[in-house]
């Protein structure tokens, strides 16, 4: 991953930029690095927390799943109000996927893992094919 030293770039004593827009290139360099590695550079072929977020989303959409705090929203699906309501929704669907990935049942694309052998969520992606399949068993 790319690391930034923020007291590189200071004009007049003071830095450029704000933590947030390193933490921000950080977290896109680290992307553009991994999806680099993916077949078509990751074109139907979402990370695990990217399945999550769409599964989830696809089931309040569905009415498979309530969300009182969404009852009278009207917006985007992916904005970040439903992000927030759906974030324990989300997190279930990130461990199901990884222990799927764990098992066998889901072959990644591109599969990346800390020193700990712990799945990088951001970093490892399945192929939208596999995961339709995966989720309609």
């Amino acid at each position: 991953m790319i690391k930034i030293d923020p007291n590189r770039w200071l004009k007049d004593g003071e830095p450029l930029f704000s933590n947030y827009d390193y933490e921000a290139f950080e977290e896109h360099a680290s992307l553009a690095e991994a999806l680099s590695k993916v077949d078509n550079f990751g074109l139907w072929t979402p990370s695990i927390k990217e399945a999550a977020l769409i599964i989830a989303v696809d089931m309040f959409d569905n009415r498979a799943i309530e969300c009182p705090a969404l009852e009278d929203f009207e917006g985007s699906l992916y904005a970040p109000e439903v992000r927030a309501a759906l974030s324990e929704t989300i997190a279930l669907f990130e461990e199901k996927i990884s222990r799927a990935i764990e098992t066998g049942k889901l072959i990644p694309q591109k599969l990346t893992r800390t020193f700990d052998e712990d799945i990088v969520r951001s970093e490892t992606f399945v192929r939208y094919d596999h995961l339709e399949a995966w989720v309609n068993e």
